[in-house]
């Protein structure tokens, strides 16, 4: 999206000899309404995403992160930023997890990748919500006093705390 209008665009993805379990796929992006910079920032962004899942097929949850995608939250390489990044191990696919990280980001660009849990016999998870596992956060700050503040947020905001039922908890964080 660029703004409330929708752009179209073409991923084209190339799987190497040895996929998945030697060689993450390679993508590339063009769009006829998109300039160089968005197209190579998009590219970088699935590249990104598909190394976080080393040895799993991962093109379709690659491009999934493409839904909702807003073309003012690329990072174009603005330099004199400070990149916040943290795991969390498991989480909630809960609206709430999705709206107190975006709220502490404070209008800062913000996004997260994440692998989905396949077992649904454990009694943790509820069949309402898809769980997530290692979902890694990125968050960039205009300066280091507010990428400070953002991590303040996210370790001691109580909307955060929220298990796989619901209920208050504290999320496990791992800032690498």
């Amino acid at each position: 999206k660029a703004g409330a209008e929708e752009i179209a665009l073409t991923v084209t993805v190339t799987m190497p000899a040895g996929y998945p379990s030697d060689a993450p796929p390679t993508f590339n992006v063009e769009g006829e309404s998109l300039e160089r910079d968005h197209c190579d920032a998009i590219e970088e962004l699935l590249g990104e995403q598909a190394s976080y899942m080393p040895g799993m097929s991962c093109i379709s949850t690659s491009i999934m992160g493409l839904d909702d995608l807003d073309l003012s939250t690329l990072d174009l390489g603005v330099p004199g930023r400070c990149r916040s990044i943290f795991k969390v191990d498991v989480v909630n696919n809960s609206k709430q997890f999705t709206k107190s990280l975006k709220s502490a980001a404070v209008g800062n660009p913000c996004v997260y990748y994440y692998r989905t849990i396949e077992c649904q016999n454990n009694a943790k998870f509820s069949f309402a919500v898809d769980p997530w596992r290692a979902v890694y956060c990125i968050c960039d700050a205009p300066n280091k006093k507010a990428a400070v503040d953002y991590m303040k947020i996210i370790r001691t905001d109580g909307a955060m705390d929220y298990d796989m039922l619901g209920k208050p908890g504290r999320i496990q964080l791992t800032v690498p």
